[in-house]
Formats: structure tokens, sequence, C-alpha cells
């Protein structure tokens, strides 16, 4: 028994001193190589190019469903156009504020960077919430059940997630204004983590749209889903490369 007691206690300081380990790695080269855009800072002829694949994506696939949905004659038609906006627009390009290679100004300060951030957010949830509302609405208005679907039920647990993850981002503006005290950098770290899963789940959610009937009669069997399913691929990759760059292999130390 005592025996056990003494190899019980050494794994716990044991374990305490790998968390520490942890907790010293992660705060001194996650800080240094991800927090910030260091100036000066050279990026390869690669690199840049694939850094303005997924603005390519945005702006080719926001056009063609902008002009899907065109001329807006119902309701319904405010509901792709203002999504589009808001999740395949706005929230990418909010994200890849602190991207190295997506950036449209990556050697700009992070209070800049940050402040762009949290405006093309906001935007971006308006429209996601004004889009919530133009479906509900039109449902109703038409008689229609809500939520019957993966995309609807998917689309409004996403609805909520965007919704807590930009009053998460306003709680690392001001952390003073929690009942409980919390280091800066756990904030951010929880902020970038759950924003690239909620990002993760938007996508999902576009993902579904691609098969819906609206969706169907635009193609109209001339061009097929699943090619489009190549924007959210993208632009998930995109985001999860960022994110991955910025805190795995920083963690690593790379």
């Amino acid at each position: 028994l005592q025996y056990m007691r003494e190899m019980v206690s050494r794994m716990k300081r044991d374990v305490q001193a790998g968390l520490k380990q942890v907790e010293t790695i992660w705060e001194s080269t996650i800080e240094r190589h991800a927090e910030l855009a260091l100036p000066g800072h050279t990026t390869s002829t690669t690199a840049r190019f694939l850094g303005t694949v997924p603005h390519i994506v945005v702006a080719a696939s926001s056009a063609f469903i902008l002009w899907a949905a065109l001329p807006v004659d119902l309701l319904f038609h405010w509901h792709p156009i203002l999504m589009t906006l808001g999740v395949v627009v706005l929230m990418p390009e909010a994200i890849f504020c602190f991207s190295r290679w997506s950036s449209f100004s990556p050697s700009s300060p992070r209070p800049d960077k940050t402040r762009w951030h949290w405006v093309l957010q906001v935007c971006a949830l308006s429209c996601i919430l004004s889009g919530l509302a133009v479906i509900s609405t039109n449902k109703i208005l038409s008689g229609y059940p809500h939520y019957t679907t993966w995309h609807g039920t998917l689309g409004i647990f996403t609805c909520g997630l965007v919704t807590m993850q930009t009053s998460g981002g306003i709680l690392e503006m001001y952390p003073t204004i929690l009942p409980f005290k919390v280091r800066l950098v756990v904030l951010k770290r929880l902020h970038a983590f759950f924003g690239t899963l909620t990002y993760c789940a938007a996508l999902t959610t576009l993902a579904l749209a691609l098969y819906s009937n609206w969706f169907a009669g635009v193609l109209q069997g001339r061009l097929s889903p699943h090619l489009f399913l190549l924007v959210p691929v993208l632009l998930g990759l995109s985001v999860l490369l960022q994110f991955f760059k910025n805190y795995v292999l920083a963690y690593f130390g790379k």
C-alpha cells in the first residue's frame, strides 16, 4: 500500500512537471510565432499564390450564388444572398485577417487586424441572423414546417455557434467584464480553436445546401452539385491550415 502511494505521488509530480513544461513551450513558442505577424517576414511565391486561392474561391462562388438568386422577386431569395455574404464572404475574410498568406495586410499591427476581424465578423453575424429570419418568415408565411432537413437542423445550430463565438470575441476584447479572472492568452487560444470549429460547422451547412431543391433548380442538371463541394472544402482546408500552422506546428517548435 505504501509503495502504491509513493508511485501515485511520483506520477502526480511527473504530470505536474509535464504540464508546466507544456505551458512554458505554449506561451513562449506560440505567442512568438502565431500571435504576431513579424515585420519583414518574407513569403515565398508559392505561398503567396496559395494565399490568393481562398480569395478567388470566395469571389467566384459568391458571384455565382448571388447571380443565381437574382432577381430578388421572392422573399426566399434573400436567404441564399444573406447567407452567402455571411458564410462565404465575410467570415473567411475575418479569419484571414490573421493569416500570413491570405491576409490583405499581413504586416499591419495586430490591433488593426483585430479591429478588422471583429468588424467583418459582426457584419457576418448580422447577415447570418438576417438570413435565418428570412427563411423562418418565409416558412411561416408558406405554412411549411421548420427544421425538417439536415441543412435546416445544422443551420440553426450553426447560427447559435456563430452568435456564441462572436460573444466570446467580445469577452476576449474586454476580459475584465468576466466575474472571474482568466488570462488573455487562454481566451485567445479558446477563441481561435472554437472559431475554427464554428466555421467548419458553417461550411458543413453550406455543403448540405448544395443538395437543396433550390440549388438543384439553379443547376437544372447541367452541372453536378458535387463540383461545388470544392468551395467548402477549399475554404475549410485554408482555415484549418491557418490554425494548424499558427498553433499546432508552433507548439512543436516548427
